[in-house]
């Protein structure tokens, strides 16, 4: 997690430049291995320090989860 942090503190100017101006000169979110959830997740970072509470700010990206392992869901299959 730190490192990731760390990714963001150094590129927040490309965060920035990305949701301020996509399409723009600055494209680097494109070379990312999913580039639209990089944009969107861009946009959350940046509204959440705009914010003005960022520990408060409630994201809007959805999580997505792996239920294959979940045993609730293999019994509701069975009837």
């Amino acid at each position: 997690f730190d490192d990731r942090a760390g990714f963001t503190d150094e590129n927040m100017a490309n965060v920035r430049d990305a949701v301020n101006d996509p399409f723009g000169p600055n494209r680097w979110w494109m070379s990312t291995d999913d580039p639209f959830q990089a944009l969107a997740t861009c946009r959350e970072i940046v509204s959440a320090i705009d914010s003005g509470d960022p520990e408060g700010y409630e994201c809007s990206l959805p999580v997505h989860m792996d239920g294959s392992c979940n045993g609730l869901q293999h019994y509701a299959a069975l009837g």
